[in-house]
């Protein structure tokens, strides 16, 4: 897939009054949309329309003709131009006035999130017969079609210093779901968004994603908070086991002053929940922060081997970059292992 990729052309900086050029370093206000060079924005710190956003005067780029000039087109395998999306079949960003595909999640510009539509109806160049490994249901609903590994983007596009071609070799399975999210976060300067799998699974996600540092800790947290909860529980609270009345275990729980063991396990069962908040809120950012690292090192690396670097789309760079991410299903049974085995442990102990 090929895209015109040089959204500004014919449009004029707001600061200097210059027209945008394609090698110009151009950024577009996460609010509105209006494109600025890279170091008039710097001087300014801000938006040259900030006073405006919010208000009917916030900027909006101007109405142009069915086929806006900033809009990305696709050609097909035979090298035809094939129909961009268009007003009636993508989707027009509210902020920047950007068009996308009409399955696309996140705006390709700007980084909005966009309204949720069926990703069955994209177009059928969208949908490329690209080898993929499927969805494992970290997200959902899910919009984008599970044959384009790049979630809608362009595989040139880059995000940060890698291409999206490479996040897509890097991440391996249900990387159409996490690319559109790592664009976002780079486009908005964000950190946070939520992760389903981060949340319910939280130590098997991070070592089902190679992140074995982070992994550790979940997984040690998880198993204190398990320990703790199971001995206060088996020899504090076992009077309480067998009681149905509630005044009787009220009476109970007044003798044998069991009230503080109550209330430490209701704080480890919120400090476990809490946990598992915090991982599914910025469990994308730290995946984004390792797709980037592993990238990068296996980019060194490889051209550190060559004579002269090679064009990084290269089938022995991309193996590469598939060995280095991927996801590892042998770490997340030992993680399963190691936590029955520790519950197996704990039970054998407190049974005695």
């Amino acid at each position: 897939m090929n895209f015109i990729m040089f959204f500004y052309e014919g449009y004029v900086c707001p600061v200097c009054d210059v027209k945008f050029s394609e090698s110009d370093d151009v950024v577009s206000c996460p609010n509105c949309g209006a494109p600025h060079h890279r170091a008039c924005w710097s001087n300014t710190g801000h938006c040259h329309f900030a006073a405006g956003h919010g208000t009917p005067q916030q900027w909006h780029r101007p109405e142009e003709s069915e086929t806006p000039p900033q809009t990305a087109v696709p050609t097909g395998e035979n090298g035809n131009a094939a129909s961009p999306p268009s007003k009636s079949s993508g989707k027009i960003c509210s902020q920047c006035g950007q068009a996308n595909p009409g399955f696309s999640e996140f705006c390709s510009r700007c980084g909005s999130a966009l309204p949720s539509v069926e990703w069955q109806s994209a177009p059928p160049q969208y949908q490329q017969n690209v080898p993929h490994f499927g969805s494992y249901g970290e997200y959902s609903p899910i919009h984008v079609p599970l044959s384009n590994p790049y979630g809608g983007l362009p595989k040139e596009e880059k995000i940060e210093d890698f291409t999206v071609e490479e996040a897509a070799a890097f991440i391996g399975p249900n990387s159409a779901q996490y690319i559109p999210r790592f664009y976002r976060m780079s486009k908005q300067d964000s950190r946070v968004s939520w992760n389903w799998a981060a949340f319910l699974i939280t130590p098997y996600w991070l070592f089902y994603r190679k992140n074995y540092v982070m992994g550790g800790l979940a997984l040690f947290l998880t198993l204190l908070i398990t320990v703790m909860s199971g001995y206060i529980s088996n020899v504090y609270l076992a009077p309480l086991i067998s009681v149905t009345n509630a005044q009787e275990m009220m009476q109970i729980i007044i003798d044998n002053n069991l009230l503080i063991y109550l209330q430490i396990n209701a704080l480890l069962v919120f400090c476990n929940v809490l946990i598992r908040v915090i991982f599914a809120l910025i469990g994308n950012y730290l995946y984004f922060r390792q797709t980037a690292a592993g990238i990068k090192k296996v980019r060194n690396a490889h051209n550190a081997r060559s004579a002269a670097p090679v064009p990084h789309a290269t089938f022995d760079y991309m193996l590469e970059l598939g060995t280095a991410g991927g996801v590892s299903i042998p770490s997340v049974s030992a993680v399963l292992c190691i936590t029955m085995f520790v519950q197996l442990l704990l039970n054998y102990l407190l049974v005695r």
